[in-house]
């Protein structure tokens, strides 16, 4: 589902919201676009705001796709793109969001957040390969 990144942020972030709670999974990439060196960008507002409200599992991915396909290039190269998973996450500070005020509740959303992309930084490609 997109985002529009340069404004309307919140409609976004309600959409994602209302179909998690659904129960529909969905798939958000917290730096919102490609990287001009491959590395994983900041995540954008809003991510640990959905983690903490929607009560979701978060199951951390990262993927892998600039050999192939880089920031700046128009057409795709042959390249091996890698994807890898991580274990799912419940993150125990929801259990606190409904008796927090609002700059804590804006703490735990940060926390999530940071909580989520330094699982994704933590992977690296072909690990398990011996």
């Amino acid at each position: 589902m997109p985002v529009d990144r340069a404004g309307g942020g919140a409609k976004g972030l309600k959409n994602i919201l209302e179909r998690l709670l659904k129960g529909n999974p969905i798939i958000i990439f917290p730096g919102g676009t490609r990287t001009d060196d491959g590395e994983i960008g900041s995540a954008q507002a809003g991510i640990g705001l959905a983690i903490i409200r929607s009560w979701a599992p978060v199951v951390p991915v990262r993927v892998w796709t600039y050999n192939a396909y880089g920031r700046h290039r128009a057409v795709p190269r042959l390249a091996t793109p890698a994807v890898k998973f991580g274990h799912p996450s419940t993150f125990c500070a929801r259990e606190k969001a409904g008796t927090c005020q609002r700059p804590e509740l804006r703490n735990l959303y940060q926390q999530a957040t940071d909580e989520t992309m330094a699982a994704i930084a933590a992977m690296r490609p072909f690990m398990d390969r011996a």
